[in-house]
């Protein structure tokens, strides 16, 4: 079943899902399909203005975090 079939109930901007696994796939797809490819933006902070806006978040401060995660992620040994 796709994610976007998945979904349970939609109220304005926020979706709920079934389960962490048909979530994530459909944040990717909307992250992916909305952003990336529907508006051309390339980063984390072209995107977070937009996806998580500065009246309802502390943007910068996302992005930050976002970043840093990101970081650790790249720095992480993955061990099989």
């Amino acid at each position: 079943m796709s994610a976007a079939r998945a979904i349970q109930r939609v109220w304005r901007r926020w979706r709920d899902y079934p389960d962490w696994e048909t979530g994530s796939r459909d944040w990717y797809r909307l992250i992916d399909v909305e952003y990336i490819q529907g508006r051309g933006h390339k980063t984390v902070a072209d995107v977070l203005p937009v996806y998580a806006p500065s009246f309802e978040n502390d943007t910068n401060a996302y992005v930050t975090t976002v970043n840093g995660f990101v970081e650790q992620w790249r720095h992480t040994t993955w061990q099989p």
